[in-house]
């Protein structure tokens, strides 16, 4: 009885808040290239857990944006995401992140990005085109 009003309580709360507060229910994402990409060189497996290197260099339209950069295995699993921020961090850099566990083999990553900005009270979503790269095995060596 009392997890019932308790519910119930809550229900009638989230029902009283306006409209502006809460979130669109769903925010048509468009693509545009010119808000910039993420992009990684090919590069070496190592096996086990790694660090690979991710490059950024982003043209947000205003100083009120934000990043999400999701990496997906050669399976499409997704195995890593990094979020930029107006905030703290620059349009561009160079980040090493850590690939762990049995998904990371050699083959070919893409990469998506999503940029968020406001404009007025208006939120709008931006995703580039995917991009990619590789990590391949090293060679033997013959003698």
């Amino acid at each position: 009885m009392v997890r019932r009003l308790t519910i119930a309580a809550l229900m009638v709360g989230l029902l009283a808040l306006p409209a502006s507060v809460l979130p669109p229910a769903q925010a048509a994402i468009r693509i545009d290239n010119s808000i910039g990409f993420a992009t990684a060189p090919d590069q070496k497996w190592r096996g086990g857990c790694a660090r690979y290197a991710i490059r950024w260099d982003y043209r947000p339209p205003n100083d009120e944006w934000a990043v999400k950069v999701q990496i997906y295995a050669p399976r499409g699993f997704r195995i890593h995401h990094l979020l930029l921020d107006a905030g703290a961090d620059p349009t561009r850099g160079t980040e090493r992140v850590t690939f762990c566990g049995s998904t990371v083999k050699p083959g070919r990553f893409k990469m998506i990005s999503t940029m968020i900005y406001d404009v007025g009270r208006e939120v709008h979503y931006v995703r580039s085109d995917p991009t990619y790269f590789k990590l391949y095995k090293p060679r033997k060596k013959r003698r």
